[in-house]
């Protein structure tokens, strides 16, 4: 049944409770000018009224829950948004009450939030935690031939060795991305662009996470990187390929490359086949047109 249907159908049951209840007054009204007992007047009189408000009770929790969902749904947009701005990926393991806690208080002042999300973000993605998303991992079946290594960036992570964590997941999330798409052939900067926009631009919910998923691999994993510069992110792809990072890494940056991974993967898991043509379709424009352009050079 549509949402129009049950809508219509709805009206019509209350325009019936109503039309009953008013038949119920009548009658109630009528009995006073009878030679009755008030007291029997005023129970029917009662139960009428009854039999009206509960109608419009329900129609008024209904309201309630819609506007319930409206707040939730604005809450998660304001969170997916916050969480980027600060450098992390927005992720799904986070209860409801948390994102919302996150998206009121960034709202309210942001500075507030940057001086603890850190320190809840690593209390909350605990080892106990990231164990459990290696369990996931270890179910994937597309990640089978990679388990070594994910088993290997997981054990790191709890000993403390964040070091070799982000330039191998992050080399990781690339490799899962070609597999997903079933792509076999050179790779670049524009090869893993157009796969995650096929991956994650698809689903525009506020209760989805792709949009800012996207965002933040494009603006702070594919943030601009040259060396004798500063890198302005802890996660940088070509800063942690090139050799750019010379300090120690945080436990934050490791944590972010993590979940990075993890969404991929999950996103991943659910490709569609079309997603995997259109991409391939776009992919092999892209180097013919490279072709077709050194072609023209070499004629001139």
């Amino acid at each position: 049944m549509s949402d129009e249907t049950e809508i219509f159908s709805d009206t019509a049951e209350i325009l019936k409770q109503i039309q009953a209840t008013s038949d119920l007054l009548d009658s109630a009204l009528n009995q006073l000018i009878k030679p009755i007992e008030i007291q029997t007047t005023i129970d029917l009189v009662d139960s009428a009224l009854n039999q009206f408000i509960k109608p419009i009770e329900i129609l008024e929790e209904y309201d309630n829950i819609q506007r319930s969902i409206a707040e939730t749904e604005e809450d998660l947009r304001v969170f997916k948004v916050e969480m980027v701005k600060m450098n992390y990926p927005p992720h799904t393991s986070l209860s409801i009450k948390q994102m919302r806690m996150i998206a009121q208080q960034c709202r309210s002042d942001r500075t507030v939030v940057e001086e603890y999300i850190n320190e809840f973000m690593v209390r909350f993605y605990d080892s106990k935690r990231i164990q459990e998303m290696g369990v996931e991992w270890e179910e994937r079946i597309f990640l089978q031939d990679r388990l070594p290594t994910l088993r290997n960036v997981i054990k790191a992570y709890n000993l403390g060795m964040y070091e070799v964590i982000p330039a191998v997941i992050l080399g990781q999330s690339e490799g899962v991305l070609a597999d997903g798409f079933g792509y076999r052939g050179q790779t670049s900067g524009i090869v893993n662009e157009i796969f995650l926009k096929n991956l994650l631009n698809r689903e525009t919910s506020n209760f989805s996470f792709d949009d800012q998923i996207y965002k933040y691999y494009d603006t702070v994993v594919l943030v601009k990187f040259a060396h004798g510069r500063k890198i302005e992110t802890d996660v940088s792809r070509h800063g942690f390929a090139h050799g750019g990072y010379k300090g120690p890494v945080s436990q934050e940056a490791a944590l972010k490359s993590i979940l990075l991974f993890d969404y991929i993967s999950y996103r991943i898991e659910k490709i569609k086949e079309e997603q995997k043509e259109k991409a391939n379709l776009e992919i092999k424009k892209v180097f013919e047109r490279r072709q077709a352009k050194k072609v023209n050079n070499k004629r001139r």
